[in-house]
């Protein structure tokens, strides 16, 4: 990541994450920051849409990290503590797990609420200051053979820790204090997740991020005002942002509906005055969490024709 970005647009130290600080109303990001232990650089959305590789600048970032890293061993019947940081902090009504695999199949415990802590940075850049949002949390195993560990939070995971488990228990048992001071380095850089040409994760679990879902075809006249149905998916309860964007066959987008603040698990419309020319069209339902984390799943789409 850090070598995509250029040596010159990210500051010393290890890169820890991106941290969208500027969207426009597309919301296409207008500035994010690049964070380290030691500061931050201000680059724009086009700059990382180029060095990147983005299809555009309607993207989103989670960045989480997983301490310690690849290669943790542990003595049969030992506990160890393993703990990370996430940019931006999670909502209060984000679930948070702790994935692992092992005898070829992943499974997942949810991170109890009591063990992630919501904390704030202050970082100057490009001559203006930031006070950033993130949250730290941390998990105590035990594994009887070798593990595989990361941490999740919906659509987004942080790097994999494999733990190897051999020999007898030592005393006293070996624990990790966890920090919520922002100077550990995660093990590797995050990855940024584009949508909507991203693909979905290889972990099974649940998905606990709001995902979007098209519900009908739809057949408009050209300057009639138009319905297009759709569904949040998640958990029951919630509340999250759908964005809606009308692609044409080569996969261009000619218009995008944000509508926010709706429920999940609720059939709604999204209505708009259709000045669309005449032809086929495809209206693609993007789901968005909260604290502003897309799904990355390939998003439900249903045909739009107008006459």
């Amino acid at each position: 990541m850090k070598s995509k970005l250029g040596a010159g647009s990210t500051p010393s130290g290890g890169l820890q994450a991106l941290y969208v600080v500027s969207r426009g109303a597309s919301p296409r990001v207008r500035r994010a920051l690049a964070i380290s232990s030691s500061g931050a650089t201000a680059l724009s959305g086009a700059t990382l849409r180029a060095r990147l590789g983005l299809r555009d600048t309607w993207f989103s970032v989670r960045s989480m990290s997983m301490i310690p890293g690849e290669g943790a061993r542990l003595a049969k019947g030992a506990r160890m503590e393993v703990r990370g940081r996430t940019y931006p902090a999670l909502a209060a009504s984000a679930t948070l797990k702790l994935h692992y695999y092992r005898e070829g199949r992943w499974r997942s415990v949810r991170v109890p609420a009591d063990r992630i802590q919501r904390a704030t940075r202050t970082v100057t850049a490009g001559g203006r200051s930031y006070t950033l949002s993130y949250s730290t949390y941390s998990a105590t195993i035990r594994p009887d053979t070798t593990t595989t560990y990361r941490f999740g939070t919906g659509s987004s995971h942080s790097p994999k820790m494999k733990v190897t488990v051999g020999g007898a228990a030592p005393s006293p048992t070996p624990t990790v204090t966890p920090t919520t001071s922002p100077t550990p380095t995660p093990s590797s850089s995050p990855e940024p997740s584009a949508t909507p040409s991203a693909t979905p994760s290889a972990t099974p679990g649940e998905q606990d991020a709001v995902r979007g879902q098209a519900l009908a075809t739809r057949v408009a006249r050209r300057g009639a005002t138009v319905k297009l149905r759709y569904r949040l998916l998640g958990t029951a309860g919630d509340r999250g942002h759908a964005v809606i964007k009308i692609r044409r066959a080569d996969g261009r987008a000619v218009k995008t509906l944000v509508l926010k603040d709706r429920p999940v698990g609720t059939a709604l419309n999204a209505t708009f005055r259709c000045w669309l020319k005449r032809g086929r069209y495809r209206y693609y339902v993007y789901g968005l969490t909260a604290d502003d984390v897309w799904q990355t799943v390939r998003p439900s789409n249903k045909p739009l024709i107008v006459r």
